[in-house]
């Protein structure tokens, strides 16, 4: 027997279609610009898009400054290029011949194989790969997507799909893996991407909340998907130091939906600890 959704006091069910596209997304909106910055985002279960079948768990913490994370990114850069001791390991995709000569491209000869180099300071390709990475957040080639900001960390986008935005990823947990194609690239791709990653602004994230996922939590409440694709609050009610759910968009005479007390800890309690340097990326 399908879930009936309907709108109740205290909560209020959305449509994925009413989610990205169409009207009476207030309640959702609110709810998102309301949740106080540092607040803990769980996207529970959610499916890439990339069409190769990775689902995972992300924990995300909300109101960061891209800005800040920036500055913050210029600052590592600089302390890499300025410091004599550094090295870095990259690990890359190739297709290698049967002369040992590696490639980017597939051919009839060739075997894909992964190939380890170490950096040090002194490398010129080291030097050049800074460069890049210091031009591609002063000048970045791609501006991004057009965004109408609907309040505090909720953004909309030209075609109406709705976004929380100016969030710095925490953790993930990939429940199933993707399958990925065997791709093989450049060194000094691979290098750049390599210490792009070691940066803060390599943490700045959104969450498209059309997206496939079963749950996504903020501010103490979950939007929440059943089978037919339908997003319903689950609120969290706190007694005597236990978090249990309590379900306010199904009707009372159907099964509740259980959330486990372990997703719930979790939820509320991320094994990361934010620390200072993080706290400080918030607007």
């Amino acid at each position: 027997m399908k879930h009936k959704m309907v709108g109740v006091e205290g909560g209020k069910t959305f449509s994925i279609e009413q989610v990205g596209i169409e009207r009476e997304r207030e309640t959702l909106i609110n709810m998102i610009a309301l949740a106080p910055k540092a607040s803990i985002i769980h996207v529970h279960a959610y499916e890439s898009k990339n069409g190769h079948g990775e689902v995972a768990n992300f924990f995300y913490l909300k109101g960061v400054d891209y800005g800040r994370m920036k500055e913050r990114s210029l600052d590592t850069l600089n302390e890499i290029a300025n410091n004599p001791d550094f090295s870095i390991s990259v690990t890359r995709g190739v297709w290698q011949d049967s002369e040992g000569i590696n490639h980017n491209r597939k051919a009839k000869d060739r075997e894909f194989k992964t190939v380890t180099a170490i950096y040090n300071h002194d490398n010129e390709l080291l030097t050049e790969a800074i460069t890049k990475v210091e031009q591609s957040i002063l000048n970045p080639q791609y501006k991004g997507a057009e965004y109408d900001k609907q309040g505090n960390g909720i953004y909309q986008q030209e075609d109406g799909t709705l976004h929380i935005r100016d969030c710095r990823l925490l953790h993930k947990v990939v429940i199933r893996e993707g399958d990925y194609p065997q791709t093989a690239s450049g060194e000094l791709v691979a290098l750049t991407n390599a210490i792009k990653k070691m940066l803060p602004i390599s943490k700045y994230r959104q969450v498209r909340l059309d997206g496939r996922y079963d749950y996504l939590t903020i501010g103490g409440e979950i939007i929440m998907q059943d089978e037919g694709g339908k997003k319903v609050y689950v609120g969290f009610a706190e007694h005597k130091g236990f978090i249990k759910p309590r379900i306010t968009g199904l009707e009372n005479e159907l099964p509740l939906v259980k959330v486990p007390i372990e997703t719930i800890k979790q939820v509320t309690e991320p094994e990361e600890e934010i620390d200072k340097e993080i706290l400080d990326l918030l607007g």
